[in-house]
């Protein structure tokens, strides 16, 4: 007789257990096994509520679930909370929707210039919105508080080697530009590595962590990634190098520089060099981007699309192509893409569907 457990297990751990020890079934009547105990061990039980991991600073009910925040330093004792300057970094902040068991995967958020995720001097979230549009699709989202106290933009100006070497240090800790100070241990990669360390470890064994976070490394081609404006560049960048599941640019990238376009004198906008890479590994058809056309940026912006060869959808309502164009007044037509309530169709879109 075979046992095997009425848990419910995800569909790779179910076809694991069952090709693993089918093989080994009785052969003969009366010799009895069982694959229960190791079948035990990747499961997720069914009914399953959503719960924070141990040692998180802070839980928040949400409509479809909750949102955690997690003190960076727990993760790894060499990585900063607070950024001196009063901006920027903060605490990560986690989404995970109401019935974990149905989890479809991970998504990444990497907010704009100055953002925290959480901030525990206000005891404040900065775009619980964003999870929210998440989670209530069954992704769970990780909010990462990273190195972003001042804008890209403003940083490089009109030096076009300036804006990849600037990423570069930020999302690796690679010592490659003199605009930024940002050492391996509060690099984006190594922040995203040590929180995916701090939920294996600070979570049940019973709770089933996505694909893209479950690992030993992050597996990229199960992540989806996305940020607004000095974030959503973060995210290309992560794009180029690492194919991605999905990359949804909300007010990005803004990386362009202006030339002299002939001998008359003549000046156009192009795109920053990291982005006319012919190396991406992330296929356009995985790009998404969403744009209001009030917004200052607007130009660099689509100009940053046309490079990577995106296509502007014909409907603003209902999105169709690579990106849409916003048109409905917003107060902030720069952040309106990743926080207005009135565009959670465009996110949900772009990000998640």
């Amino acid at each position: 007789m075979i046992i095997i457990s009425r848990v419910q297990v995800s569909k790779e751990n179910y076809w694991w257990c069952m090709e693993k020890y089918m093989k080994k079934a009785c052969l003969g009547f009366g010799l009895f096994c069982t694959v229960l105990p190791l079948c035990f061990t990747s499961a997720v039980l069914a009914g399953e509520s959503a719960v924070c991991p141990s040692q998180t600073y802070q839980q928040r009910d949400l409509a479809g679930g909750i949102a955690c925040a997690i003190q960076p330093s727990r993760t790894d004792s060499a990585v900063t909370d607070l950024d001196s300057s009063g901006r920027g970094f903060g605490y990560h902040v986690i989404g995970v929707p109401s019935d974990p068991t149905k989890i479809k995967g991970t998504f990444m958020y990497l907010g704009g210039s100055g953002d925290r995720p959480f901030d525990p001097n206000g005891d404040r979230y900065s775009n619980l919105e964003i999870i929210e549009n998440g989670i209530a699709l069954g992704y769970m989202v990780i909010q990462l508080a990273h190195a972003n106290t001042d804008p890209v933009g403003i940083l490089c100006g009109n030096n076009d080697a300036c804006y990849g070497a600037t990423r570069q240090e930020i999302i690796y800790g690679t010592s490659s530009s003199s605009a930024v100070s940002v050492n391996t241990a509060n690099s984006i990669m190594n922040r995203l590595s040590a929180l995916s360390r701090f939920l294996k470890s600070n979570y049940s064994l019973s709770y089933l962590l996505p694909a893209a976070i479950s690992g030993t490394k992050v597996n990229w081609p199960k992540m989806r990634l996305g940020g607004s404006s000095q974030g959503g560049g973060h995210a290309g960048f992560i794009a180029r190098d690492n194919a991605s599941e999905r990359v949804c640019f909300l007010s990005s990238p803004v990386d362009t520089v202006t030339v002299s376009s002939d001998a008359s004198g003549s000046r156009q906008t192009v795109s920053a060099a990291w982005v006319t890479s012919t190396t991406w590994k992330t296929p356009t058809s995985q790009l998404r981007g969403v744009a209001h056309e009030d917004d200052d940026y607007f130009a660099s912006i689509t100009t940053n699309y046309k490079t990577l060869g995106m296509k502007e959808s014909t409907s603003e309502t209902n999105p169709n192509n690579n990106w849409v164009r916003i048109t409905v007044s917003a107060g902030n037509p720069h952040t309106a893409p990743g926080r207005d309530g009135n565009l959670a169709y465009a996110r949900e879109w772009s990000c998640f569907k």
